[in-house]
């Protein structure tokens, strides 16, 4: 387990904040903020990113002000492990230069989060959360402008 002491302020706007290279992890923002260094869009630098992971819990703070994702959970090799068991509990994510929480893969839970001001929400009506089947989402439904979460019909 990770927690966080005080706010993480990240300034390098190509490389991701926190990067969770391990299974059976929980990260607790302990009510403090990951705090991004702009939301001028690229595809390299999220909150917290993690790729091919499982058994993984982020949990009680906020993300804010990055270029890509607040939460990526991604699958970059199609042979490889499908991401499953990730939960994402009371999180506010704002402020993305694309979308709020992306999580590839199965069976995850995201719980008592928002997300609001991301890019793609702004411009195409959705980026809030993206999610693979069989994911359970518990978010207040009255926070988004437009429909906000995605359910992915794969698990890429």
């Amino acid at each position: 387990s990770y927690c966080l002491t005080k706010n993480l302020t990240h300034t390098d706007r190509y490389t991701n904040a926190i990067e969770i290279d391990a299974n059976n992890i929980t990260i607790d923002l302990g009510g403090y903020s990951i705090i991004g260094p702009t939301t001028s869009h690229n595809e390299t630098c999220n909150g917290i990113y993690m790729d091919m992971r499982h058994d993984v819990e982020i949990r009680n703070g906020t993300i804010t002000n990055f270029p890509n994702r607040g939460i990526f959970s991604e699958r970059t090799d199609p042979n490889g492990v499908i991401p499953s068991g990730i939960r994402v509990i009371s999180v506010r994510v704002t402020s993305m230069g694309a979308e709020g929480i992306v999580l590839w893969g199965f069976h995850h839970t995201i719980r008592n989060c928002t997300v609001t001001n991301t890019q793609l929400e702004i411009e195409q009506c959705h980026g809030g959360i993206t999610c693979g089947l069989n994911t359970t989402v518990s978010v207040p439904l009255d926070q988004f402008a437009c429909p906000n979460v995605r359910f992915l019909s794969e698990g890429k």
